[in-house]
């Protein structure tokens, strides 16, 4: 499957999913609920939100949504905040969640990870090397057996693969079709827009000048890559911004 012939269709459908930055790059998605929860005070224009308002395990945590940062009361540590696109595809799209087990406990796969998993076990691989995407995950995984094994320790976890108790909420088709234009703004008229008083600006995968992610180094057609979309609207002497990041499929 060629990269460029999925990359150049626009994506129909996608999922919003809210993440938080547990390590430098190792992004790890908020539960399905928690999700919704927080992009619903984002539409209402909410500044600030108590995650215990949504979920009882959450309650050291606040999320500053002007700021996007994750702040635990106890300890007073922060932590960066991301609101994500998930398009058909991918594993939070299609309502499927990947775990690994520590001392009796599921913890989520960081979404990176998911997105590769999830891509070989459709494609029906025996085994996947997570190091090869990202150094952070030195695990190796073994479809047949559902078990992670530490390429430097040699220690064995289980995994699982399980439909989400509830799916993450949709994009809506407006915001698809923002990204869209922003898109084909910058690809058809990038002189012009330049000189206009608003602009947009949206960079794609490995083209990307902006991209934090080492996705763009994934061989095409191979795993799902992230762009990441940072549009800026300027008005007189006042400026936003706001960066989309876009988990797509090659």
């Amino acid at each position: 499957m060629a990269g460029s012939s999925k990359s150049a269709a626009w994506p129909q459908s996608a999922v919003v999913v809210w993440e938080r930055e547990e390590d430098r790059n190792l992004w790890v998605s908020y539960d399905s609920f928690v999700s919704a929860g927080l992009e619903e005070a984002r539409r209402n224009g909410k500044s600030r939100l108590p995650l215990g308002d949504l979920a009882r395990e959450m309650t050291r945590y606040e999320v500053d949504l002007r700021n996007m940062r994750q702040y635990r009361s106890d300890t007073g540590s922060s932590c960066h905040v991301r609101r994500s696109l998930f398009v058909e595809g991918t594993p939070q799209a299609d309502g499927v969640v990947w775990h690994w087990e520590e001392r009796g406990h599921w913890l989520c796969y960081d979404n990176r990870s998911s997105c590769v998993l999830e891509d070989h076990v459709l494609r029906k691989a025996k085994s996947v090397d997570l190091s090869r995407d990202n150094p952070k995950m030195p695990y190796v995984i073994n479809f047949q057996t559902m078990e992670q094994t530490n390429k430097r320790t040699g220690f064995t976890r289980r995994i699982r693969r399980i439909p989400l108790p509830m799916p993450f909420p949709a994009v809506s088709r407006e915001e698809l079709m923002s990204l869209h234009e922003s898109h084909s703004t910058t690809k058809s008229k990038p002189s012009q827009r330049k000189r206009k008083s608003e602009s947009s600006e949206m960079a794609l995968g490995s083209q990307s000048q902006t991209q934090t992610s080492s996705s763009s180094k994934l061989p095409p057609g191979t795993h799902p890559w992230l762009a990441h979309c940072k549009i800026v609207t300027n008005r007189g002497d006042e400026s936003k911004t706001e960066v989309h990041h876009v988990y797509l499929t090659c």
